[in-house]
């Protein structure tokens, strides 16, 4: 079972990236009024405004990168800790090739879709919302024109959705599978190596026994 998302501590993440998408939002407004500002008469203490706010709006993405990769580890770290104590107490629990896969590449696949996938929706809706209403008290136009951008890209991705979904399944399946086979060949080393020796000293024992029919 899939641990919640919104739990105590990743919530207060999960808070912190909609408060940093609604902050770069508003700097990028005051940014686009204080250029307009500008486009009427230079001014040097606007400028430095626009500079101050500029700023602003990149150390707010800054956090929100960090705090996205914060919020994917503290989740990967929780499933993992739930797989392994799976496959430790359950009595008919996955192979060892099939927990490691889940350990690694599973869990760095849900590490990305986490940081790369649900943290920019969490915090990029507030910056698109804010922006249209900007957009819009402009110009409906110019609110319009960022809609209809939206949605062409929105239908591009939901008709990759799924070729893309259904080849990361068959990926999944056939690394769960190499990985299954690997660890149990490397836990069967040891008998590997015991037969590999009988067989060589059964071959050097026949040797020795037929060694003095050849001297007589």
């Amino acid at each position: 079972m899939m641990p919640k998302l919104f739990a105590a501590q990743r919530g207060r993440m999960l808070v912190g990236l909609l408060g940093l998408g609604v902050g770069a939002g508003l700097f990028s407004l005051a940014i686009g009024w204080l250029i307009g500002q500008l486009a009427g008469g230079f001014s040097l203490w606007l400028a430095l405004w626009v500079l101050v706010l500029v700023a602003g709006f990149f150390v707010a993405k800054f956090l929100e990168r960090v705090l996205a990769e914060k919020l994917g580890q503290n989740y990967v770290a929780e499933l993992r800790r739930g797989l392994v104590t799976h496959a430790l107490l359950s009595e008919r629990g996955p192979s060892t090739g099939i927990t490691i896969a889940r350990s690694t590449n599973d869990l760095s696949s849900i590490r990305n879709w986490i940081v790369f996938g649900m943290v920019p929706l969490m915090a990029g809706l507030p910056l698109v919302v804010v922006s249209g209403v900007g957009l819009f008290a402009l110009h409906p136009l110019l609110a319009a024109s960022l809609g209809l951008t939206l949605a062409l890209e929105a239908v591009f991705l939901f008709g990759l959705a799924g070729g893309t979904f259904s080849s990361a399944k068959t990926l999944r399946r056939h690394r769960g599978n190499l990985a299954a086979r690997i660890a149990d060949t490397v836990a069967a080393r040891t008998a590997i190596s015991a037969g590999i020796c009988g067989g060589q000293r059964a071959d050097l024992d026949g040797d020795l026994r037929r060694e003095p029919g050849r001297m007589g």
